[in-house]
Order: C-alpha cells, then structure tokens, then sequence
C-alpha cells in the first residue's frame, strides 16, 4: 500500500491522465452510459483525492518577513 501511496504522489499527473482515458474509453466504447456532470464528478472527484495525496508535498521554498524581519508565516 505504501508503494501506491508513494507512486500517487509521485506521479498524480500521470494518474489523473490515466483515469480521463478509461473515463473517456469507456464513455466512447459504451462501456457506461454516464451525463455530462456525472462525468464532471467522477474527475472532480479524482482530482481532489490527488490532490490531498500531493499536498503533503507542497510546502513554501521561502517564508516571508515583513520590512522588520519578523515571519510573517509561524514556524511548522
């Protein structure tokens, strides 16, 4: 499971083009008979599991100081 998790975050891009292509496949090959916003939802969904997989990630590179020197984001 932790390999999966790593390669989600690693690669969210990639998943997220992965599921538009079966989503797409299997709207065109009638797989499913989905509506235009049952479909919006199934990517919107995906999008904001990726999105709580990669935000671990997403840290600042550089924290802010007002003119004063003092952090103007608190301390982790």
């Amino acid at each position: 499971m932790k390999s999966i998790v790593a390669w989600i975050r690693q690669e969210s891009a990639a998943l997220q083009g992965i599921v538009s292509a079966v989503i797409a496949l299997g709207i065109a090959f009638g797989w499913w008979h989905w509506t235009t916003g049952e479909t919006g939802a199934v990517v919107g969904i995906v999008a904001a599991l990726l999105a709580m997989f990669v935000r671990s990630q997403v840290t600042p590179t550089v924290r802010p100081r007002s003119a004063d020197g003092r952090p103007l984001v608190p301390q982790s």
